[in-house]
């Protein structure tokens, strides 16, 4: 195999300086706050508005863009947690049923690889002051999810590399932050190669109409009762065993029917989008 440049088109790169999954956890400082479940002191959101820059292909990206003194005054605002495709920040939505999002290559001579020029990349910057409880103490940056791979920048440093775009990726930024005001950015590629090592099998992104997936070993916990019954009540059953309310969003959508039954080619894929959001 021909030797990457970049670490999202390296399938033997999946991480770099990443923290191993865990359950999510957080600091008290007692076991009494601990077992009251309220929000911990030493948790803080970085949600909200963060600076947004986009492009299509790698070439030209802003090359300075971790640095704290990076002037990104021309650039969007982006409410994050979101997707950049329905903020009409960059390029628009699109599903596919039964083949490669379209910067991978299908070709065999060519698996694994990624077309440069298709690549879509999102830069995300902001400032943050760094709670004065925070101070000897191990600090991680906790991003939920990223679509597909991210590099993380604190004061001008490079911290580390992730990919995976349904899973948390958390990093240790302890020995990069300062008192005071610190910045933080994140440089996003929509894909990454990763390499089954058979190149005649083939990746299906599929989708569901059901409302939630779930994993064998959950139907199984709940028994032989689940047996005939659709996933809207499969999920009242989960929620009757565990405790846990179902949210009222998600159980709103019981009986509501499919709004959208079009199928298109892929070559049409981007206009009929933007049709159906009347963008």
């Amino acid at each position: 195999m021909a030797k990457n440049k970049y670490d999202w088109e390296n399938p033997a790169v999946i991480k770099r300086n990443k923290e191993d999954g865990h359950v999510i956890a957080f600091c008290y400082d007692d076991e009494k706050s601990a077992l009251e479940r309220k929000p911990s002191d030493y948790k803080a959101t970085l949600d909200g508005k963060w600076k947004f820059y986009w492009q299509m292909g790698i070439e030209g990206c802003p090359e300075s863009f971790y640095k704290p003194d990076f002037d990104d005054s021309d650039w969007k605002y982006i409410t994050v947690p979101s997707v950049w495709q329905t903020e009409k920040t960059g390029s628009f939505p699109y599903y596919y049923a039964s083949t490669f999002p379209r910067a991978i290559s299908r070709k065999k001579s060519k698996i694994p690889s990624i077309d440069h020029d298709m690549q879509e990349i999102g830069i995300y910057r902001r400032e943050f002051d760094l709670p004065e409880n925070f101070s000897d103490k191990e600090v991680f940056l906790h991003f939920g999810a990223v679509k597909s791979a991210i590099e993380v920048y604190v004061n001008g440093s490079f911290v580390g590399y992730s990919q995976g775009a349904m899973t948390p990726h958390e990093f240790d930024i302890t020995k990069y932050l300062v008192p005071g005001k610190n910045s933080v950015a994140a440089k996003v590629y929509r894909d990454y190669v990763d390499f089954t090592g058979d190149c005649d099998t083939k990746a299906i992104i599929v989708s569901t109409a059901s409302p939630y997936k779930f994993a064998q070993s959950v139907l199984e916990a709940l028994g032989t009762n689940t047996i005939g019954l659709d996933d809207f009540e499969k999920l009242s059953k989960l929620a009757e065993v565990t405790g846990t309310k179902v949210p009222a969003p998600l159980a709103s959508l019981r009986g509501k029917k499919v709004r959208f039954k079009e199928t298109y080619e892929k070559q049409d894929m981007e206009e009929a989008v933007a049709k159906l959001m009347n963008i």
